[in-house]
């Protein structure tokens, strides 16, 4: 790719560019793959502007496909390895994806979906299991093709999805997306994610949570076209992600706080033991962070924290470095360029500093958002000239720094992972046993938030560990595990108001009233 990758493969064409299951790849490699990949899309038909999905772990052929449709102007769809097949027919039927890139492993999900239903037309397989005949194998699909220069080559744009209120993922479309923008687009995105979360410029990236989260991938698979190489856990635990830190001497690393609770659980020994001397940017963000979790992880790796708030909607709008967190704990961070944020209170009007209201964003050069395919839902999120919200509470001091205070509506947030409780609700109440339901989230010191619920049952039916076990088991059948609650509570009734809405806030507040924070 003569925008993206020629210049690394040029000067360093040896050296390691992607390692991760499915193999290492140095940059003349990834360069050659990338340039197969995009002239096999041409062969088949997927023009600049069509969508491509992905599912798949985090194995190297992800930074090629990535690579590929951001290079060619194709519109990116990842998708959630967790998802129920229900999740998985529902998005691919939504976004409208000619062509399915999918990891082997994930071919018998693949088949409890009709997707004639769907607009994809070419499924192409790589991995480790046997593969279909029914499908296109990934070396097959790349070997019936050039690997010189493409025909075709732009700035393409990523759909991550997100879930909803009403329990189905959205897909967030920014703004702005033209097939015939360069591939300099792309690159210089990436140059400008990199300077502000203190990522060296060809450093050696750690990408060691899920592709499909938006920051993981502005973090794990972006850095990449600007010469960094990434190296890639399938599957992390505390104990990999040191020694990888350590043999690789990573230099970036994108984590969760409950990738740091584990951590620092670790046995003394291995702790005291660790180098992080390479270390230049622990980037995190995206789940609420004990500020004890928080300080104990600066005093053993260093200040090489960095904070930031946004969302898949708004980008980053914030980060705080160690340093100045340090002096204004609890901080998310101060404005970057370009984002503007203002505190509303619930009638519209704007809050004073230090008082929480619904935190509304937009960027001083238009780009904005749509629900793909939801106009009521994009709607929803915006106001006038362009604000918008996802629904969170914060304040902003008299030094312009942004706290996060609670949400407004009813997201839980769990290791990282946003979980909404209208998917849990619609799925539980559908069972005989179930005559109300309400699930909300409570404190975890190691994800932050966990799931819970409170039930009012059916006639008939009497609250036992058996009834719970029924519950979580019709669930998972249903939805993916992490959604499932880990703990009930059996009512006789839940608080509704006489609009017949909800009142979490009374099922919550006993389980927070103990808590300094209350996200």
């Amino acid at each position: 790719m003569a925008e993206v990758l020629s210049a690394w493969s040029d000067s360093k064409p040896d050296q390691v560019a992607v390692e991760g299951k499915g193999g290492t790849r140095t940059w003349a490699e990834l360069n050659e793959n990338v340039d197969r990949l995009i002239n096999a899309m041409n062969r088949f038909g997927v023009s600049p502007g069509d969508r491509v999905a992905l599912l798949s772990g985090n194995r190297s052929e992800v930074a090629e496909i990535s690579l590929a449709a951001l290079g060619s102007s194709k519109i990116l769809v990842p998708i959630n390895w967790h998802w129920t097949a229900e999740e998985l027919d529902y998005v691919l039927g939504n976004c409208g994806a000619k062509l399915l890139f999918i990891e082997s492993v994930y071919l018998d999900l693949l088949g409890k979906i009709d997707l004639s239903k769907s607009d994809v037309k070419v499924v192409v397989v790589f991995g480790d299991e046997p593969i279909s005949h029914k499908y296109v194998d990934m070396a097959e699909f790349m070997g019936g093709s050039e690997s010189g220069e493409p025909a075709g080559q732009g700035s393409g744009t990523i759909m991550f999805y997100t879930s909803g209120t009403t329990g189905r993922p959205k897909g967030v479309v920014p703004s702005g997306f033209d097939v015939s923008g360069p591939s300099s687009i792309g690159v210089d995105r990436s140059r400008l994610i990199t300077k502000i979360l203190g990522m060296p410029e060809q450093g050696r990236t750690l990408l060691c949570g899920p592709y499909y989260h938006s920051a993981q991938f502005a973090c794990g698979i972006l850095p990449i076209m600007v010469g960094s190489s990434t190296h890639m856990l399938y599957r992390s635990t505390p104990e990999s992600i040191l020694d990888t830190i350590e043999q690789k001497k990573i230099t970036n690393v994108h984590m969760v706080p409950t990738q740091f609770v584990r951590l620092l659980r670790l046995p003394n020994e291995r702790k005291d033991s660790f180098d992080g001397s390479s270390l230049r940017s622990v980037i995190h963000g995206g789940a609420p962070c004990s500020p004890l979790v928080k300080f104990d992880m600066i005093h053993w790796f260093g200040p090489v924290l960095v904070e930031y708030y946004g969302a898949s909607e708004s980008g980053f709008l914030t980060v705080v470095d160690s340093e100045d967190w340090l002096e204004h704990s609890g901080t998310v961070g101060r404005l970057l360029p370009g984002a503007e944020v203002m505190i509303r209170r619930q009638d519209g009007t704007p809050t004073r500093n230090g008082e929480p209201g619904v935190i509304y964003f937009r960027r001083s050069n238009g780009a904005d958002f749509t629900y793909h395919g939801d106009p009521e839902k994009t709607k929803a999120a915006h106001v006038d000239d362009g604000w918008a919200t996802v629904g969170d509470i914060g304040y902003l001091d008299d030094d312009g720094l942004l706290y996060l205070s609670d949400r407004a509506i009813d997201m839980i947030i769990s290791g990282g992972v946003n979980i909404y409780p209208a998917e849990i609700e619609g799925v539980l109440i559908t069972h005989p046993a179930v005559l109300d339901v309400a699930v909300f989230g409570i404190p975890d010191d190691e994800f932050g938030e966990s799931v819970h619920c409170a039930v009012c049952l059916s006639p008939n039916y009497s609250p036992s560990d058996v009834l719970t076990t029924e519950l979580q088991a019709w669930l998972r059948e249903r939805i993916a595990g992490y959604k499932v609650p880990r703990g009930f509570d059996y009512l006789e009734a839940l608080p509704r108001s006489e609009a017949g809405k909800l009142q979490k806030h009374l099922l919550r507040r006993p389980y927070w009233q103990e808590v300094s924070r209350t996200i």
